[in-house]
């Protein structure tokens, strides 16, 4: 199974160009304490090169968040598997990302190492950003150029103010029908599942968040869209929506997340870096997990008290004290 998620990841990088750049330095979550790892040198090589070991080592084990530029192809789960086989080369670790891109979305995938996996919480259900581009005319059963056409509308009606008249609808706290395809869970079962074996169940509306959202290009039948939007929004579904509103249908044909959180497309590892633990961990970054609250732990005296602590006095007899 390892060596299927390897060979998936290298016909993605095989079929895709990944461009590296250097990582921004301007994001809210500090380096590691250790400082990264270390650039003096002693002359020894062999004492050099056990020195860097150790050093990734120290920094893989004190864990840390960092982000890959996920290219379209391999799905989210397969670049957590192919990650993870490289790093625990070098150490027994746990590994996770925060927020799932579709295989054909491409951009910021945000994964935590060992204790770094605390810290996913806040990039799962936090900011992010993406592009898009949808295709008026036609749509799909999965909201992407990747499912099956359900239905053809014309949409030479649409012109660009009709769009950015509609845009307003989709600003602030809305509510959204999530797909069939997607990962949300109905009855415990996967919406996905469901709907590969023919299934359209009823889903409820979810209220969801989009703090700007920009029409960047006009150019039937393809516009493009910016949207910069809270957790559990699904942009597929937002472009769906919106070709609806000006009266016609239509499905994203590409879909980039340019930012989670603090993380921008400039902070990330291509995928091929990812795959190297070294470059990891000089990539690795820490930032504020929320204490647990303590246990209370009450003896049955404490209890009593407390409760007798809480309750009014008895009131005195009617017929006044014996």
């Amino acid at each position: 199974m390892r060596a299927l998620r390897i060979i998936v990841l290298q016909k993605a990088m095989a079929r895709y160009r990944i461009f590296h750049v250097k990582v921004s330095r301007n994001v809210s979550c500090g380096a590691l304490a250790s400082g990264g790892m270390k650039d003096d040198l002693s002359g020894d090589p062999e004492a050099d090169e056990a020195e860097r070991r150790d050093a990734v080592a120290a920094a893989l084990a004190n864990g840390g968040v960092f982000a890959v530029d996920k290219p379209a192809g391999p799905t989210s789960a397969d670049v957590v598997a192919g990650v993870l086989e490289a790093v625990t080369k070098k150490l027994k670790v746990k590994l996770g990302h925060g927020g799932t891109l579709d295989p054909f979305a491409t951009g910021v995938l945000v994964l935590g190492l060992g204790h770094g996996t605390r810290m996913l919480q806040k990039f799962l259900h936090g900011g992010k950003e993406y592009v898009a581009t949808v295709q008026m005319g036609t749509e799909t059963d999965t909201q992407d150029y990747t499912g099956h056409a359900l239905r053809r509308c014309r949409f030479d009606h649409v012109r660009r103010e009709v769009l950015e008249e509609a845009l307003p609808g989709f600003r602030g706290t809305i509510s959204q029908v999530p797909p069939m395809f997607s990962a949300l869970k109905v009855n415990g079962q996967r919406l996905y599942k469901l709907a590969m074996e023919g299934q359209d169940v009823p889903r409820p509306a979810r209220e969801v968040q989009v703090d700007e959202l920009e029409l960047l290009e006009f150019q039937p039948p393809h516009f493009t869209l910016r949207v910069r939007c809270g957790g559990g929004l699904y942009v597929r579904t937002l472009g769906h929506d919106l070709a609806q509103a000006v009266g016609t249908v239509g499905h994203v044909t590409s879909l980039r997340r340019i930012a989670v959180g603090e993380f921008r497309e400039a902070g990330c590892l291509t995928l091929e870096e990812a795959l190297d633990p070294q470059k990891i961990a000089t990539r690795l970054r820490r930032c504020s997990v929320p204490k647990r609250p303590k246990k209370r732990l009450l003896s049955a005296t404490s209890v009593n008290r407390d409760a007798e602590a809480r309750e009014p006095p008895p009131l005195p007899p009617l017929n006044g004290p014996p």
